[in-house]
């Protein structure tokens, strides 16, 4: 090294003192506690740039006490400390304020606050789950011992107000960090209502779907016709139905498309009226006809109760319908149906009761000329 030769060193930036530090996490501590704004008498250090970035989470500056409107809102003083009037002045105005001249205790304070409020939140988060579950679950299966209820409503019933539940969880657990819930219930609502806009076609399927799982015109394995499709239901969703016709064809349904059309259940009683109608030739004996066509109904599965009838139905070109009307049960009316299709013509043929086709009769009028 030369002669007269000067060498400094220069020690790394340190950022701010300890003091200053622990003021600006007093202030963001306070904010996430109370909620903003927070109020600071003076800036809490000379930083623009700190200053500018405390504003922005809601610190609000003032000079004087004075100029705080709303005197129920926490005030912080300046890190740099504050005459013993301006503390006794708070006092005078009820005001809850932080004061920077005693920092140990504030700092310990809002550390043990938040950690009460994090470990309720937890617990909270926890307990809302557990109860939700265990709810939406006891319901679930208090909807599954009713008999006569439809087995899709029990688990889309569950899941409902589980989910309905989860989100008051949710709610109550954002409330534990002085988040403004009510804001936030707000902005749910309108986005509900952007989506409901949005998805209005998809929501009037759902909307059909919950009515026809509470009133019930039909249940699955039900034979109904709506929409100008008939077949058997197979299930009952919230968006659709789906139905297999009987040739085996699997469709589904818009629930809106089925709940704004007119529904015809044929499966809603246990039992149902059968009509089989026969022409016979006008030159049978009708009394004759109708005791034939009752030893039909001397199967089985033809209920006692309401009885079997013969009836006369009409008078045709060609022949006299005659109808034989029975009841029987749900489960086996086409199997009997079939059956008696069947046996009918033997049993006409057997009693040697004519069924007449169509036929012209002609007439001749002989010309003398």
């Amino acid at each position: 090294m030369r002669k007269n030769e000067l060498k400094i060193y220069l020690a790394s930036p340190r950022g701010f003192c300890a003091g200053v530090d622990r003021a600006i996490e007093i202030v963001k501590k306070s904010i996430d506690k109370f909620g903003s704004p927070v109020y600071v008498r003076h800036e809490i250090v000379h930083n623009k740039h700190v200053v500018e970035s405390l504003k922005k989470i809601g610190a609000i500056f003032v000079e004087e006490l004075s100029e705080i409107k709303d005197k129920t809102r926490p005030v912080i003083f300046s890190a740099h400390g504050v005459p013993k009037a301006v503390p006794i002045e708070a006092e005078n105005l009820n005001m809850e304020y932080i004061n920077f001249s005693n920092q140990l205790p504030v700092i310990i304070q809002l550390g043990i606050d938040w950690s009460i409020n994090f470990l309720a939140a937890v617990i909270t988060l926890i307990v809302g789950i557990w109860i939700s579950s265990r709810i939406g679950k006891w319901v679930k299966e208090a909807l599954i011992r009713i008999d006569k209820l439809d087995p899709t409503l029990p688990p889309v019933a569950g899941s409902v107000i589980r989910y309905a539940l989860l989100v008051v969880t949710i709610i109550a657990v954002l409330a534990q960090f002085g988040v403004n819930t009510t804001s936030i219930i707000a902005v749910l609502g309108a986005a509900g209502l952007a989506i409901g806009l949005a998805l209005q076609g998809t929501l009037s399927n759902v909307a059909a779907g919950v009515m026809l799982l509470f009133l019930r015109p039909f249940k699955v394995g039900n034979w109904i016709e709506a929409s100008d499709i008939s077949g058997t239901v197979r299930e009952i969703g919230l968006f659709t139905t789906t139905i297999d016709t009987f040739d085996n064809v699997f469709i589904s349904v818009p629930n809106s498309k089925i709940w704004s059309s007119t529904i015809v259940n044929h499966s809603r009683y246990n039992t149902r009226r059968m009509d089989i109608d026969i022409g016979v030739s006008y030159n049978s004996d009708l009394e004759y006809v109708i005791k034939t066509l009752l030893t039909l109904a001397k199967d089985e599965r033809v209920l006692k109760e309401p009885s079997p009838q013969g009836l006369v139905v009409s008078y045709g070109d060609s022949a006299i319908t005659v109808r034989l009307r029975l009841y029987a049960k749900n489960n086996v009316y086409w199997g009997l149906y079939w059956d008696l299709m069947k046996k009918t013509k033997s049993v006409l043929d057997k009693a040697k009761i004519e069924i007449p086709f169509p036929q012209t009769v002609v007439t001749l009028k002989k010309n003398n000329n």
